[in-house]
This record gives structure tokens, C-alpha cells and sequence, in this order.
């Protein structure tokens, strides 16, 4: 199944099918997908990079689900007290990004902004 232009860059597609492969289960949309295509939003702009972070697949499957952001991110902030100071590593602002509101426009313009000042 390997052509020549395969061939060339093999070491390359082994590497992404190799981290495509460890990492499957870990980065999940901050935003879920399913959430977002229910208020009609263009794919590219849902699956951009920016609405990407690293969640447990147990908890994105089973509590998170389709639910909006300030629903499933209410439910974290009673379990973990320090929840504002976990998602800034992630360059998520909970006050400042429309993450209360369910306001995708305002969290992808601030995570975007965010990651571009790192």
C-alpha cells in the first residue's frame, strides 16, 4: 500500500500513525463536536486546533458527552476547587473565554489570542 512518495516520507507517516495511534483517547474538543453541529457550526471551524485539549476519554465519553462547556465545566469546578487555575495551563480563561455563556465565538477569538502570545 506503500508508494514511492510513501516510501520517501515513511519514517514521517509512521511517526504520525505512531501519535496518531498514542494519543487517540486524550485530545478531545474543549467545545464538543456534537454540541457545536447541533448550533449549526461549520466543521473546520469546530475541529480547529484552538478548541482542542487534553481530556480524559473516560470523562469525555461518559460526563461531558455533547453537554455545553458551562454545564460539563460547572460539574468539574465543585469536584476540584482549583479548576480555573488547571484550565489556565491549557490557556483557557473560564471567565474570560464565553465559557459560562456557551459562547464558542468568544472562547475560540480568546484561545486563540492566548496561544499566540506563548
Amino acid at each position: 500500500m506503500w508508494s514511492r512518495r510513501h516510501a520517501s516520507v515513511r519514517g514521517a507517516a509512521v511517526g504520525s500513525l505512531f501519535w496518531r495511534i498514542s494519543l487517540s483517547g486524550r485530545y478531545h474538543h474543549f467545545f464538543p463536536r456534537a454540541y457545536l453541529k447541533k448550533h449549526g457550526e461549520d466543521p473546520w471551524y469546530v475541529n480547529h486546533v484552538a478548541n482542542i485539549t487534553i481530556v480524559d476519554d473516560y470523562l469525555n465519553k461518559r460526563q461531558i458527552r455533547a453537554k455545553a462547556p458551562s454545564v460539563h465545566v460547572r460539574t468539574f469546578a465543585r469536584e476540584n476547587p482549583r479548576l480555573g487555575d488547571t484550565m489556565k495551563t491549557h490557556l483557557i480563561d473560564l471567565d474570560r473565554f464565553g465559557v459560562w455563556e456557551d459562547d464558542y465565538e468568544v472562547f475560540f477569538r480568546g484561545i486563540r489570542l492566548a496561544g499566540s502570545r506563548c
